[in-house]
This record gives structure tokens, C-alpha cells and sequence, in this order.
């Protein structure tokens, strides 16, 4: 019994971490929370409590229970406010690296806007999440027709096409929403992926691969991850789209240059068949 007491905590423990279960900066907060509450207000208590026994002694019953009551209610008041303020200095302390690391994230996505070249936002982008969101690497998949090719990686091989017909890629069209790559047969190589989806049509998507700490992805910087994908894509788009009305001005311009061409050109000849005339 006394082997089976530490080896079933332990194995229990080892699969948490190994399978990445538990998010262990969480778990982290929230014993840090409860245990300093509680060593507050254990003090309190006994203070309480021995006051009410040192006043109410020769108190009957029903005043001594009211005074039991009261501690209590003070206690439950004073565990909420407590806990809020623990909570708010514990949260600060063990996830200060966290908070900063959304922070970054969600800065880009405001800045992601005036990007004027693709290749500047994607690789800044896909560093940043190597970055911030701690992952082993990150890479970017377009939309190219029959395929979505990859745009830029973090890693130092390029990424091969993965076919429309993949079941990501039909997935994230279906749902446009991150996914859990493990959980689809695919050959997509990562273990994340963040749709870029615009005006309901997946124009590519990003894929992060595990974080470099084997946990699972806290959900604030999953969801600041999300966005940035969505700042990148609607970037993209609004790149492309620039790079589109450029290219008419320019042929608006080649255009207007060869109706002026055509027309000195046809002045050139009526004056040539003037001068013949005479």
C-alpha cells in the first residue's frame, strides 16, 4: 500500500506532464493563491476566535452562536476580498513573462495594418510567434489555386504544398477556427493551425509546431495567436490590393502614353502627306 500511495501519484503526474494536460503555470497560480489566502486569514480566525471565547464565556448559547455566525460571515467577506487582491499580485507575479508575451502579440495585430511589402509581415510575424508564443517554429500556407504552398517558415528547410483536399485544410474551410493538427490525418507538419480567413474563404492559414516548454498552449496566447493570423490575412489582402491598383494606374498610364504616341505619330504623317501635296 505504501508503494502503490507514491507510485500512483507519481505515474498520474507523469502523464499529466508528458501529455501535456495540466498548464502548469495555471495550476502554479492557483495553489499560490488559495495557500497565501488562506495564510492570512487562518491568523484572522484566531484572533476572532479567541476574542469570542475570551468575551463570550459566560455568554449563553444563542449569544455564542450568533458570535460563531459573525465570525463566519466576516471570514467569507474578508476570503473574497483577499483572494481578489492575492489573486491580482499572484497573477502578476507568475504569469508577468505571459502577459508580456500577449502584449507583443496583440500589438502586432494593430501594426500588421501598414505593412506595404508580403514578405516583411510574414516573416516578422512568423518570428514573433516563435517568439512570444514560445513554439519550436511557426510557418505561413497560401491559397495558390490546387494547392496551398507555404509562404514562409521559421524552420530552416522549406515546408512542402499541402493539397486543398488535406483534412486541415478541409477542416479549417469547413470550420475556420484554430484545430489541433494531431487530431486529423494529414501531412501537415506542426501541431497547431490558425485559419486566415477572409470574407468566408480560407486564404491560407499559419501553423505553429509544440511550444518549447512541452506544454499545451495557454488559451490567452492561443487567442492572441489567432488574431495575429487574422491581422496577417486581411495585411495580405490589403498588400495585394495595392499592389493591384498600382499595376492598373501604371497601365492606365501605358495606355494614356500610347494614345498620345498614336495620335503625334498620326499628326507626323498628315503633316508628311501635307508637305507631299504641295
Amino acid at each position: 500500500m505504501a508503494v502503490d500511495a507514491l507510485v500512483l501519484p507519481a505515474a498520474v503526474a507523469y502523464a499529466a506532464l508528458r501529455h501535456r494536460l495540466l498548464d502548469v503555470g495555471f495550476v502554479l497560480n492557483r495553489t499560490a493563491v488559495i495557500g497565501i489566502t488562506s495564510a492570512l486569514l487562518v491568523p484572522v480566525f484566531g484572533v476572532l476566535e479567541s476574542l469570542v471565547e475570551r468575551y463570550l464565556s459566560e455568554a449563553g448559547h444563542v449569544e455564542g452562536l450568533f458570535a460563531e455566525l459573525g465570525i463566519v460571515v466576516v471570514l467569507v467577506s474578508l476570503f473574497r476580498i483577499v483572494h481578489a487582491k492575492v489573486d491580482v499580485w499572484v497573477d502578476a507575479f507568475v504569469f508577468r513573462e505571459r502577459h508580456a508575451d500577449e502584449v507583443a502579440l496583440n500589438d502586432f495585430t494593430r501594426a500588421a495594418a501598414f505593412y506595404t511589402k508580403r514578405a516583411a509581415v510574414v516573416n516578422e510575424a512568423l518570428e514573433l510567434i516563435k517568439a512570444r508564443a514560445r513554439v519550436k517554429d511557426a510557418g505561413l500556407y497560401l491559397d495558390a489555386g490546387g494547392a496551398y504552398t507555404a509562404e514562409g517558415t521559421t524552420r530552416a528547410q522549406a515546408l512542402p504544398d499541402l493539397d486543398v483536399d488535406d483534412a486541415v485544410a478541409v477542416a479549417l474551410r469547413a470550420d475556420a477556427r484554430p484545430l489541433d493538427v494531431s487530431n486529423f490525418k494529414t501531412s501537415l507538419a506542426g501541431e497547431r493551425a490558425y485559419p486566415l480567413t477572409l470574407a468566408g474563404k480560407l486564404q491560407g492559414f499559419l501553423v505553429v509546431g509544440p511550444r518549447v516548454n512541452e506544454e499545451q498552449m495557454p488559451p490567452d496566447i492561443d487567442a492572441a495567436v489567432e488574431r495575429v493570423a487574422e491581422a496577417v490575412g486581411k495585411s495580405l489582402e490589403s498588400i495585394e490590393k495595392e499592389r493591384l491598383r498600382q499595376e492598373i494606374a501604371e497601365a492606365r498610364l501605358d495606355a494614356a502614353r500610347s494614345r498620345r504616341d498614336a495620335a503625334a505619330a498620326w499628326r507626323a504623317v498628315e503633316m508628311l502627306r501635307g508637305a507631299e501635296g504641295k
